[in-house]
This record gives structure tokens, C-alpha cells and sequence, in this order.
């Protein structure tokens, strides 16, 4: 608990604009444990862009980024003490000598403490003749974005590899509007009010997550460049970061905003010049960079 509360005592105190905090939470699927909130600082965020689709809003690739991920061979630590509980219980009622069966009762009513008071605690030392299951599970991952920082970096990963060697640029373009209001990302009491006992059924992961993840949910939705939004967490195009030619080499400008006014310019090396939003919205970019009005 420490540690959480310095992490994010640390990131409140810290004066570098681009940091800000995530928060997740893992739930495994088969019982529907949720594990602890888990925070990690980031003065960027990567995301990587889908193949084989001309065009992307940015809403949909935030709302991958701050959504639910799901993951394979999870060692989910409820599951492991009731599968641990059960083989010693299976082991007491074989029969052992005295000794062994005292080791064993030690071992059983450790776990049953650990299963009633804190899951998440380490018992393997305590342990004297028994060695935790390890599960295989699929659990869901629901991340979503604790603070937000004053600039809101983005980069887009358009490396795409193959098997045989060879590596491509992606050609996807994201289609990003001049202001985002980011409230829907963030978590908002969210992760603290998922339950954090285990349940009798697991959960749906649709239905217990405000966000679906997979990543064509919302690539017919029609990105509403012409809609400012408004509220406490809006936040509005700086700057932007294009990157001309292949993956192999090529040229990177900047379009940046003037400061307090809505025109822009075009920067490429010594050459400067001034240009619309219209053609700044569309634009490949490599990097976008939202301010906190």
C-alpha cells in the first residue's frame, strides 16, 4: 500500500508536463478475482496502428489503449490456493504418519487464512511441505488513465514486421480532431468500485468493462472532427509530428500551433511557413501532441 500511495504522491509532485499515471486491474476469468489497482507512470503513450485499414479514428485507438486487454496463462492467485487447498485436503484424507500430517495441516490452515484475509500475499515461505498450484487462466486487464498529464503525448507505432524478415511502414492514417476531451478515459472510481472478491460465475468481459477493446469495434464510427468538446478534461491540438518516406529513412516536420491564436506553422528544416488547420488535420502523423486548456 506504501508503494502505491509514494507512486502516486510522486507523480502528483512531479513539474514534467508530459508525466502522467495509469491505472489497471487484472480479474481472472475463471473465478472473477480481481487483483489490486496497479499504477505506472508514462510521459508518452505508443500505439501501435492496425494493418490493412486505410484509416483509423483516434478515439478508437485510445479507447483500445485505455479499455480491456485480455491475457493467457494467468497465474491467478485465488484459483491457485483453492487448487493448493484441495490437493492437501485430498492428501490428509490418504493418510500420512503424524509428522507429515502435522506439516500438512500447518500448510492447510495457512492457505485458508490467506484465502479468507489477502489472496495477493505471498505464502510460499510459509509453506512447509506444500508448493502452490501455478494455473493457466485467461484473465482480463481494464486499463484506463488515473491522471492525465498537461500534454498529452501520443505516438504511433507504424513498423509492421514479417515473419521473413522484412519490415514495412504502416500507411494507416489517424484521423485525430483538434480537441479531445479525455473524461472518457479516465478512470473515474472505476477500477476501486470492480469487485475485488471473488464471485461465483466470472464476469462478462463486455459487460463488466465501460470500454470494449478490440480494435474494429469502432472503425465504422464516423470521426466528428467539426464537434468541440467541452468540459474539465479537454484538451487541444499543439503540435504534430509527420514522418515522410519508408521505414528505412525519410524526413520528419512539425506543425506547430502560434501561440495564442488558432493559425499554425510548417516547420521542415530551415523553412518555415504558415499553413491551415484543415491541412495540419490531415496529415500522416507520427506523434500528436495534446495541451490541457
Amino acid at each position: 500500500m506504501a508503494a502505491k500511495n509514494d507512486t502516486i504522491t510522486n507523480i502528483v509532485n512531479d513539474r514534467n508536463p508530459l508525466r502522467g499515471l495509469t491505472a489497471y486491474r487484472v480479474s481472472c476469468m475463471k473465478c472473477g478475482y480481481c487483483g489490486p489497482i496497479r499504477h505506472t507512470t508514462f510521459d508518452n503513450i505508443s500505439i501501435p496502428l492496425p494493418s490493412g485499414l486505410p484509416s483509423v479514428p483516434l478515439d478508437v485507438l485510445l479507447r483500445t489503449y485505455a479499455g480491456t486487454d485480455f491475457i493467457d496463462e494467468y497465474n491467478c492467485p485465488h484459483c491457485s490456493l483453492v487448487e493448493t487447498l484441495a490437493a492437501i485436503e485430498k492428501a490428509l484424507e490418504i493418510g500420512k504418519d503424524d509428522l507429515a500430517k502435522g506439516k500438512l495441516e500447518n500448510d492447510r490452515q495457512i492457505i485458508k487464512k490467506a484465502l479468507a484475509i489477502d489472496v495477493d500475499t505471498d505464502i510460499s515461505d510459509q509453506l512447509q511441505v506444500t508448493k502452490l498450484a501455478h494455473l493457466k487462466n485467461t484473465a482480463s486487464k481494464v486499463t484506463m488513465f488515473a491522471k492525465l498529464p498537461d500534454i498529452f503525448s501520443i505516438h504511433f507505432s507504424r513498423s509492421i514486421y514479417y515473419q521473413s524478415g522484412l519490415t514495412f511502414k504502416n500507411p494507416c492514417k489517424v484521423k485525430f480532431p483538434e480537441s479531445i476531451d479525455m473524461m472518457k478515459y479516465i478512470s473515474g472510481g472505476y477500477l476501486a468500485n470492480m469487485p475485488s472478491e471473488p464471485m461465483s460465475a466470472p464476469p462478462s468481459p463486455i459487460a463488466s468493462s465501460p470500454i470494449s477493446s478490440p480494435i474494429l469495434a469502432g472503425i465504422g464510427a464516423s470521426c466528428k472532427e467539426d464537434e468541440i468538446p467541452s468540459g474539465e478534461n479537454i484538451y487541444k491540438l499543439k503540435s504534430v509530428i509527420v514522418h515522410q518516406g519508408d521505414h528505412r529513412s525519410g524526413h520528419f516536420i512539425t506543425y506547430r500551433r502560434k501561440e495564442e491564436s488558432d493559425g499554425w506553422w510548417r516547420l521542415s528544416d530551415e523553412y518555415v511557413e504558415e499553413v491551415k488547420l484543415k491541412q495540419v488535420l490531415n496529415e500522416e502523423a507520427y506523434m500528436l501532441f495534446y495541451e490541457k486548456t
